[in-house]
């Protein structure tokens, strides 16, 4: 479900509106339009249980995803990872690789979920790739982000992509040092086709705790440069009245 996050001005943001502005009407109705309408403009997240809050697991419980748990996979058993595939990237397809989902710190006293109360945590196997499907426009520009946290104490690796036919963005991180430390990546990308992009995540070596995936784009400014527009055009025909 789409959540738009509320925007509050400043304290010296309403200080100027209230103190200052009362003398200048349409500028301060430009204002308060911009005010009003910024929320609507909030980035939405396009990812389907990024923060894999869905189907809820009890305080400290663990659940190891099976083939048949796979949102690509019909009928679905009693468990599924709403949103979300592994395994093979493509219609029918799933592994074998491991892949958990848990609810924070379960076995690892360290891992807490960074976004909810659930994370997912994905062996290091071939087929441990996590996917799904989105729509996204030609032409816009987009920001993913997720946070990985690496479950052992050695070099961990892993990769990801967000691809169409004819069109891919592909990176591959490493994670060393501590392993008790959250990282949080973010990167951007702009489609080339309006097509279904499938974002994957993980590889051979993806021993990796995984939350708060988000794919959102980026907002345009035009609309709050027409806004303010609107009021300084409206307080320069009241100066020349």
């Amino acid at each position: 479900m789409a959540e738009e996050s509320a925007r509050i001005p400043p304290p010296f943001v309403e200080l100027f509106y209230m103190k200052i502005l009362p003398k200048f009407s349409p500028l301060r109705a430009g204002l308060a339009l911009f005010l009003v309408a910024a929320p609507s403009h909030a980035a939405v997240n396009l990812m389907q249980n990024g923060s894999f809050e869905s189907s809820v697991l009890s305080e400290g419980q663990e659940y190891l995803l099976q083939p048949e748990d796979s949102s690509d996979v019909e009928p679905p058993s009693a468990y599924r990872l709403e949103g979300w595939n592994f395994g093979p990237v493509g219609p029918g397809v799933n592994g074998t690789g491991n892949r958990h989902i848990r609810t924070g710190p379960s076995t690892a006293a360290w891992a807490f979920p960074t976004d909810g109360d659930q994370l997912v945590q994905i062996g290091g196997a071939s087929s441990s790739l996590l996917w799904q499907t989105v729509p996204l426009e030609a032409g816009t520009t987009y920001t993913l982000s997720f946070d990985a946290l690496k479950q052992g104490s050695s070099l961990v690796s892993f990769g990801f992509s967000l691809s169409t036919a004819g069109d891919e963005f592909l990176e591959t991180i490493e994670i060393d040092g501590a392993r008790r430390i959250w990282h949080s990546y973010e990167f951007e990308f702009t489609a080339a086709f309006s097509a279904d992009y499938t974002f994957s995540i993980g590889g051979p070596s993806a021993a990796i705790f995984l939350d708060n995936v988000s794919l959102a784009a980026v907002p345009e400014p035009s609309a709050y440069a027409l806004i303010c527009g609107a009021g300084v055009l409206a307080l320069a025909g009241r100066r020349r009245r």
